[in-house]
């Protein structure tokens, strides 16, 4: 990890003096863990050699290649030829591994950052890299996707929108929806419930921007808590309507939540506090 910084600052000294294009490539092995698990370690071991020989028989003697651990590679390109050498390495780390007795397919996930002749540092050239690589991964896997300013953009917007998500709850801005399920003769069944965020700055925000959000931070559990929570009191005062008594409420749960181990004491507690 040290001589690739050390190699990353050299590449930036030497495209500023020479005003040449360069490239960072921060890539890693899509599913490997799999591998490991169902193949064994050994042959995990022996994935990542073979990575590492491809890439160095793809580059050039000046090029760098570094594994910073796990299955995350860096490749530090400083005369780069045309941007298609990057997808070129994608394609070669695609192809199916002999391993043993076994052969094995594996895609990599690649962010690229560009550099050409400017103060660049090192520590961001590497951020941006990373970021690129989320990207890709957030793609769907098996993709290149090069750092631009607008990515730089999305990444802090969605750090800010995951800090509001985190005090939606304690500052009351989540909102329940009642979307109505009727028979054939449009008479009242029940209703599904929908989530919503009223943000005092944002507006109403969709939950296609906040769920995903909530789903891969963990809020999603305190948040389907008080979903639950709330519909069930929403039930609890119709009772008290013979209109509405037999209404019922179809709540989404979320698979993290499911998974709690203690989930069904959490809904047996809701049923009671909530009568």
């Amino acid at each position: 990890r040290r001589l690739m910084s050390e190699r990353l600052i050299r590449a930036l000294h030497n495209s500023q003096r020479h005003n040449q294009h360069g490239a960072l490539l921060l890539m890693d092995l899509d599913h490997f863990k799999e591998i490991n698990d169902t193949l064994g370690h050994p042959i995990g071991d022996q994935l990542l050699k073979e990575v590492a020989v491809r890439l160095q028989g793809t580059l050039r003697q000046s090029d760098t290649v570094a594994r910073l651990g796990g299955d995350e590679f860096v490749v530090i390109i400083e005369e780069l030829g045309n941007s298609q050498e990057s997808e070129k390495i994608r394609q070669m780390l695609s192809a199916p591994y002999q391993l043993h007795d076994h052969i094995v397919q594996i895609t990599p996930s690649i962010g690229v950052v560009l550099f050409h002749g400017t103060r660049q540092n090192a520590d961001e050239l590497i951020k941006q890299a990373d970021m690129a690589l989320y990207k890709a991964k957030d793609a769907g896997r098996d993709q290149l996707c090069f750092f631009d300013n607008a990515l730089q953009s999305e990444i802090n917007q969605r750090a800010l929108l995951q800090r509001d998500l985190r005090l939606a709850l304690e500052q009351d801005e989540l909102r329940l929806f009642y979307q109505s399920v009727v028979d054939a003769d449009e008479q009242i069944l029940g209703f599904e419930v929908l989530l919503r965020w009223q943000n005092p700055q944002r507006g109403l925000v969709s939950p296609a921007q906040f769920i995903p959000l909530a789903e891969e931070s963990g809020l999603i559990i305190p948040i389907g808590q008080w979903v639950l929570t709330t519909a069930c009191r929403q039930l609890a005062e119709w009772q008290h309507d013979p209109m509405r008594q037999a209404w019922t409420i179809a709540v989404n749960i979320s698979a993290r939540q499911l998974s709690q181990p203690d989930f069904v004491q959490q809904v047996l507690q809701v049923l009671a506090s909530s009568g």
